[in-house]
């Protein structure tokens, strides 16, 4: 890999006599790595039922290696039914190493995508409590659905300013985790500062990776082939019967009548809303789903036996659970405030009643 030159400088300086197997790993092979949901089964139970080939991760007594490059662990049942988490075998270290007993109160600071909260709340083992924050509205989203699939239901999920927590929880928890999310430097295979014409563009940082949108839209797909699969099979068990799907109702409106607002708002429902209803409502992607996936560089792997199954194994019903609703705008956001998990704009609605009377309504979060 080219790496640029000053940024190889700044390596150099730091890293000294280790700066050249430092540049060495890089032409090593990935290692890719899962971990046991100690939640759901024991490691001895999920080695004897594991459909694929699987080698112990020597310090981390749940985990395991496996050959990316041959098997999809992300397409097995197994892994929707939450048995197992996909994690670099390094990035298991930090939840692995904290002494967490069952009845402890934890906080994790920078939970989100969920790779440690999974782990801490397995290690409660149902008692005590685990506290994930993230301070991304939209990550602290993924972080929620893989809590839910591991099963963990002792946990409060927050998306805020790790400083005004200590409002909150003065001197509450028995362990806290803070690690940190780390500026991305030079982990270009899955990098955060992007790189632009061969060197780094430090102006632009992603809060989330193109890599992790690749592997969100990647397993979300599984996600509609699967659902549309067990469709299939519902119907052919009992025609009658009515299977239907259920999104996450996160509504969005226009904060002023300014036309980028709202096509910015028209966008957020696309993604958002419309997305997971369009497949497995109508059987198929819609046309905008193209500026989805090259806003992230997406290339999803999508088989035409895919989309025979997609179109074959549509729902018969639509519903959604409503969370919230907040505002969208292209304009700089000067006020906000906190929903459920998320925070949006502060929105003043100006009614001017019958006798005169002149109400301020606050109606950006429901």
């Amino acid at each position: 890999m080219n790496l640029p030159a000053a940024f190889e400088e700044k390596m150099r300086a730091l890293l000294g006599d280790e700066f050249d197997e430092y540049i060495a790993c890089y032409e090593e092979p990935r290692y890719y790595g899962m971990r046991v949901n100690t939640g759901k089964i024991s490691v001895e139970e999920f080695e004897k039922i594991c459909p694929f080939e699987i080698r112990k991760i020597p310090w981390i007594e749940n985990g395991f290696y496996y050959d990316g490059d041959k098997v999809s662990p992300a397409k097995h049942p197994y892994y929707f039914a939450g048995l197992y988490y996909l994690q670099e075998p390094s990035a298991m270290t930090p939840a692995n190493r904290l002494p967490v007993e069952p009845g402890d109160k934890v906080l994790d600071v920078c939970a989100a995508p969920g790779g440690k909260a999974t782990e801490l709340g397995a290690k409660l083992q149902g008692e005590g409590v685990l506290i994930a924050n993230d301070i991304s509205s939209s990550r602290a989203k993924g972080l929620l659905k893989n809590i839910e699939v591991f099963g963990i239901g002792n946990v409060l999920v927050l998306s805020e300013e790790p400083g005004r927590l200590e409002n909150y929880f003065t001197e509450y928890f028995d362990k806290i985790l803070i690690d940190a999310p780390c500026s991305g430097n030079g982990a270009c295979g899955k990098c955060r500062v992007q790189l632009k014409k061969g060197e780094l563009d430090s102006k632009k940082t992603l809060h989330i990776s193109d890599e992790e949108y690749q592997e969100a839209y990647q397993h979300l797909h599984y996600q509609f082939v699967a659902s549309a699969k067990a469709v299939q099979i519902g119907h052919a068990i009992d025609p009658t019967n009515m299977i239907g799907c259920m999104i996450c109702g996160i509504t969005n409106y226009p904060a002023t009548c300014d036309p980028k607002d709202i096509l910015a708002c028209q966008h957020q429902w696309e993604k958002n809303i419309y997305y997971c209803g369009d497949v497995q409502c109508l059987g198929g992607y819609g046309s905008y789903v193209t500026r989805l996936w090259n806003e992230h560089n997406v290339h999803l792997d999508i088989t035409e036996e895919d989309l025979t199954d997609l179109a074959r194994g549509t729902v018969d019903m639509y519903t959604f659970s409503y969370y919230m609703s907040s505002l969208v705008t292209t304009h700089k956001v000067t006020d906000k405030v906190s929903g459920n998990f998320s925070a949006g704009q502060k929105n003043i609605l100006n009614i001017l009643t019958g006798d005169g009377l002149l109400i301020l309504m606050d109606y950006s979060i429901i």
